[in-house]
């Protein structure tokens, strides 16, 4: 079908795509409705025809008692009607036959237009789960993101408590020294 891009399994089509395709669709049905007028006006003109060819039957009866000449004019026309009736009957039967065809056309483009509207719900669908997904990622990520917050917050309060507990280290050092130098001092004095 003219418009669709490859083939009907699991191949995406845009938007713009289906629009043509619907455009398409649209003008087929549209063509079909054209072409049952002109059916429907060819069976009149056939109808017409036919009703024509039996007037000119009963005219040559008439004819026949005028003359030899309007005979052969009257057999000229009805020969000319029975070629039109059958160029009319030959025309009916294409016109049938590429509505068939069309009518053919127009269900598989509605299969494929119908697997189309399948696959854009599964699309939709899967779209509207990882949607969800990416919602729970993304709270997952502020909660991740709230946990480090307080791992830095937990951090510096340790390292603020290691900096003050070193400096308590040291002064407990120099008071050790201190004691140190009087123990001696007072072991020397001993």
């Amino acid at each position: 079908m003219r418009g669709s891009r490859g083939n009907t399994g699991g191949v995406k089509i845009r938007s713009s795509d289906k629009d043509q395709l619907i455009a398409e669709l649209r003008q087929s049905l549209y063509d079909l409705k054209n072409q049952e007028r002109d059916y429907r006006g060819v069976n009149d003109e056939i109808f017409s025809m036919e009703n024509r060819y039996k007037l000119l039957s009963e005219e040559k009866v008439r004819s026949e008692m005028e003359g030899r000449s309007r005979l052969d004019r009257g057999m000229d026309e009805i020969a000319e009607c029975r070629k039109q009736i059958e160029d009319l009957k030959y025309m009916l039967s294409e016109k049938s036959r590429q509505n068939m065809e069309l009518q053919d056309e127009c269900g598989r483009s509605k299969r494929v237009l119908d697997e189309k509207f399948f696959e854009a719900g599964k699309n939709r669908d899967e779209s509207n789960a990882k949607g969800d997904s990416v919602v729970d990622l993304r709270s997952q990520v502020a909660e991740l993101e709230r946990d480090i917050d307080l791992v830095k917050s937990q951090r510096a309060d340790m390292f603020r408590e290691i900096t003050r507990l070193r400096d308590v280290q040291d002064m407990k050092t120099r008071e050790g020294l201190d004691q140190t130098e009087r123990a001696k001092a007072l072991e020397f004095d001993l």
